[in-house]
């Protein structure tokens, strides 16, 4: 290897994204090999994520094998340290970090960076919501579209979900028969909850439902047949942990 370049300050992070001259590309492919990603990233003025990863555009990367050390490496740092770290650490592009990290199954929820870019999005989409700024692709009131198995109709534009959004089969009962009495609830005469159509559905109490759904809707001696299949299988189950155990 050459001799290592004359350290320089890195560029001010805004620096950092400038476009890739000709003359930068030609001194990365006159370097590539002999020097190492931080020395051509101090020769360059840029970070050596940003040099990895222009290496890697300009079909420059090494297809060099991950060692034990390396997969140690990433392991101890992977969830927590920045991404240029990394990159430093282990002399590969963040695209060759991230796929072997994929690998061997880790995550990056605790590394500075992924923290810090989650809070500058919440904070930037709590000014939007503040100064009422609307999404200008959100689905108009009176959407309705499936979800998990049943349908949802929009009914507010508040931005929160849970408020917008409501079971499907309410809007259309309400329509023709006022607000829902409180502890009622309209289900499915077919019990297919995509059917909203105003002749499949019934206005029941809470506890009709529950009686409806729940094993009480079964004779007596079904009911008491099912109990003991479930300590059955409870005992059964315990049973198959103290063998494991004990071997």
């Amino acid at each position: 290897m050459s001799q290592m370049a004359p350290a320089i300050n890195l560029p001010a992070k805004s620096d950092r994204t400038r476009r890739w001259t000709a003359e930068d590309d030609e001194m990365l492919r006159r370097h590539h090999g002999e020097l190492t990603g931080q020395e051509i990233a101090l020769m360059l003025g840029r970070t050596p994520q940003a040099v990895f990863t222009r290496a890697s555009v300009l079909g420059l990367s090494n297809k060099q094998p991950w060692t034990d050390e390396d997969d140690s490496v990433l392991w101890r740092l992977y969830s927590s340290a920045p991404m240029h770290e990394l990159c430093a650490a282990l002399n590969r592009t963040p695209i060759a970090i991230r796929v072997r990290a994929s690998k061997l199954g880790l995550k990056r929820e605790e590394s500075p960076d992924i923290r810090e870019r989650h809070r500058r999005h919440s904070e930037h989409m709590r000014r939007r919501a503040a100064a009422g700024a609307r999404n200008s692709s959100l689905l108009p009131l009176g959407t309705t579209r499936p979800q998990g198995g049943k349908l949802f109709t929009k009914v507010a534009d508040t931005g929160n979900p849970h408020v917008d959004w409501i079971r499907a089969q309410r809007v259309v009962w309400e329509a023709a028969h006022g607000p829902i009495p409180p502890g009622h609830l309209v289900t499915f005469k077919d019990r297919n909850p995509l059917n909203i159509a105003l002749e499949n559905l019934e206005l029941i109490s809470g506890t009709d439902h529950m009686a409806r759904i729940t094993i009480a809707r079964y004779p007596l001696p079904y009911q008491r047949a099912a109990k003991a299949l479930g300590q059955f299988l409870a005992k059964l189950k315990r049973l198959e942990k103290d063998r494991e155990k004990s071997e």
